[in-house]
């Protein structure tokens, strides 16, 4: 039974437990495809055959699962009185129905290699979550400008908000999800931001990833629930964690039936996300009923897992849902309730939990049929925020692991992110070797991994560090003119469990006519991890320049950010975060004066002052010795509303002669105050 995992209580109902019959559907397995087949792979995107190369040699990109089933294969099936319904490169299989239910003839045709039965069984459609309760509270506690709404909690759970406040969303992330559709995922305020650039519907065959008539109205509703778990925008009501991925989504699931042809679309999926090139493939689908023993969750005998192996050995991350089976079998074996493809290796199965932590009495436990431990890791499970998917408005509160699934998936997707060069198996060992294992009191917990809460917790934060330091997506870039002189200050977040390299931390720029970089070190604000680097603008201030970051630690490696050749736009416009990390760039107008701290400080080659101003006055800067004796006006004239950044390259008094080693005073003199601070310059 393909499994939508979702509870309404803590308990589930596990008394079902209906017969499986065969039908008049089959998997035909075909023997090796002729070497003469062509080695045909126009259907894989240029960005399928990059993410390859991260884990495949570059010049074996491809092999012969990449090529398709031979026309002749699925022509003789269609002769013999079969209608073909899905095809598998990778399995070299076809799903088929006969009209007589007797697959005698197709047995016999020469290019067969075997035949198995598909299962049937049928399920009451599952019920719609209650509606959230209202939430105390409309902003993050920790100062981030986000405002998550009854989500906070499942953002905080997973460590997703600190990511979130370093200005890591996500961006730059192809994710895939298959699932039973996603009704209104147009229409929804919190679905239709999401950047959607591919869908497709293979039950009606078709584009259209939402209810179609004569489904269902429930069908779909699940599907927009975990979509928006994953990467919803309203703010006030739902953030995502990976509000800033780009995701492609395929509609696999019937609703109100748990068929096996299911799994012939679950597989047609899975090819058609690899081939678009997504990253990381977000299912919150299983089997279970149609499979007669554990025996089959081995890693390699269900239909589904075989085709979980593949996709990890293409470079693509699956994070699949446990299920919801509970902590034992019905049929009291001493194994694991998962189903799959949770039992595949190389991916990340989930589990569920309470937002506290604490593993929830419905979530699947390992371990597999060959006694590997899974899950893999926990994740929030219960009282996850999403859209109800019955209607164009408003949230309900879901229970299962379809829920800790999208919200692990996005923590894969924020540190993929954060780390573009990243292996699926790099990220998968970060999530694991981080996770939280404290313990819940039981003898659950006595041991790490253990079959209940696999290594953990996840933690986001963590993760991303693991793999070295972590800075924004995107600079904020911000433009001004202050005395006559146009200026840009390219402002990033930086996060690192070391000190960052003061001489590696770098803004290198140019405009887009030149050939050759001007390189400007980034400096520490008064803000917590927030950097900073300003350069002299000359000419409008328009789009003329592009850049990259360079950062790293004390011996280790420089990175680069964007990587390979690409570059930022620097410009104070969309392509900052000012679009997707609210209220952006632009602070409001404050009521009073704010003086924030120099930077950089220490400086030697030159320094920047900012000042906030609640309107246009009059202002001066000043700089004094510590004896208090006048130094340099390096500022007098009007103020704007809002920031105001004031330069200072020249390290030299009124007189023009060269500034001595020392503190320094500066002070900000204003019809409505004087703000002060201090400063070292080291020659």
């Amino acid at each position: 039974m393909l499994r939508h995992f979702v509870v309404v209580a803590f308990l589930v109902c596990l008394c079902v437990d209906a017969v499986a019959q065969t039908s008049g559907r089959w998997w035909v397995y075909f023997h090796a495809k002729p070497v003469s087949t062509p080695s045909e792979v126009s259907h894989l995107s240029q960005r399928a055959l990059e993410r390859r190369a991260k884990v495949m040699p570059v010049d074996r990109l491809t092999d012969e699962s990449d090529r398709p089933v031979p026309a002749a294969y699925l022509d003789g099936l269609r002769a013999s009185g079969a209608t073909v319904h899905a095809v598998s490169r990778w399995l070299n299989a076809a799903s088929v129905s006969l009209e007589n239910g007797v697959p005698t003839t197709i047995e016999r045709l020469p290019f067969v290699a075997r035949i198995e039965p598909v299962r049937t069984m049928k399920r009451e459609p599952l019920p719609i979550g209650a509606p959230p309760p209202a939430s105390p509270f409309q902003k993050s506690q920790t100062g981030t400008t986000l405002s998550y709404g009854s989500s906070f909690t499942q953002n905080r759970s997973i460590n997703a908000v600190a990511l979130h406040e370093a200005g890591v969303i996500g961006a730059g992330v192809f994710v895939g999800m298959l699932d039973d559709g996603f009704n209104y995922h147009r229409e929804h305020p919190a679905l239709s931001p999401i950047r959607v650039v591919a869908e497709y519907d293979f039950i009606q065959r078709d584009s259209n990833t939402s209810v179609q008539s004569p489904e269902p109205a429930t069908q779909g509703y699940h599907g927009s629930a975990t979509l928006g778990t994953l990467a919803g925008y309203l703010p006030g009501s739902l953030i995502g964690p990976a509000f800033g991925a780009t995701l492609a989504l395929g509609k696999t699931e019937v609703g109100p039936t748990e068929t096996a042809i299911e799994e012939d679309y679950y597989v047609e999926g899975l090819e058609w996300l690899e081939a678009l090139g997504v990253d990381i493939i977000s299912t919150s689908l299983g089997y279970v009923d149609w499979y007669p023993s554990y025996f089959y969750f081995d890693g390699k005998s269900a239909t589904t897992t075989k085709a979980a192996r593949h996709l990890a050995g293409r470079g693509v991350l699956l994070v699949t849902a446990m299920g919801n089976e509970g902590h034992t079998r019905r049929d009291t074996a001493s194994t694991g309730t998962l189903i799959a493809p949770a039992d595949a290796d190389s991916i990340i199965s989930v589990g569920a939990t309470f937002s506290d932590g604490i593993l929830a009495g419905f979530s699947s436990t390992g371990p597999t049929y060959d006694g590997r431990m899974k899950p893999e890791v926990v994740a929030q499970g219960t009282g996850v925020i999403a859209p109800p998917g019955t209607s164009p408005t408003g949230f309900s509160t879901w229970q299962g692991t379809s829920f800790s699934t999208p919200l692990t998936a996005a923590a894969a997707a924020l540190i993929l992110s954060a780390h573009p060069d990243a292996t699926p198996m790099q990220i998968r060992a970060a999530l694991m070797t981080t996770a939280d294992r404290r313990s819940d009191g039981s003898s659950k917990t006595t041991s790490w991994p253990n079959p209940y809460y696999g290594s953990g917790r996840i933690d986001a934060r963590a993760a991303a560090l693991s793999l070295g330091p972590v800075i924004s997506n995107l600079p904020i870039v911000q433009y001004y003119v202050l005395n006559g002189s146009p200026t840009l200050l390219v402002s990033v977040r930086a996060l690192s469990n070391a000190p960052l390299a003061p001489d590696q931390f770098a803004l290198h720029y140019r405009r887009r006519s030149d050939s050759v970089d001007t390189r400007v070190l980034f400096a520490p604000t008064a803000t917590p991890g927030l950097y900073a680097a300003s350069f002299p603008v000359t000419g409008p201030a328009d789009t003329a320049y592009v850049g990259y970051i360079t950062y790293g630690v004390s011996g280790g490696s420089v990175l680069r950010r964007p990587v390979g050749v690409a570059r930022f736009d620097l410009r104070p416009t969309t392509d900052s975060l000012t679009s997707l990390f609210p209220p952006g760039a632009t602070p409001p107008v404050p009521g009073g004066y704010y003086l924030a701290a120099n930077y950089p400080n220490p400086f030697n080659a030159g320094t920047n002052f900012l000042f906030r101003a609640p309107r246009a006055e009059r202002v001066r800067l000043d700089v004094y010795d510590l004896l208090g004796r006048h130094v340099r006006t390096v500022y007098e004239g009007l103020s704007a509303a809002g920031d105001n950044l004031v330069p200072w390259s020249d390290i030299r008094d009124e007189a023009g002669r060269p500034l001595a080693s020392g503190a320094y005073l500066y002070r900000l003199s204003s019809p409505q105050s004087t703000l002060s601070g201090t400063m070292l310059f080291l020659k």
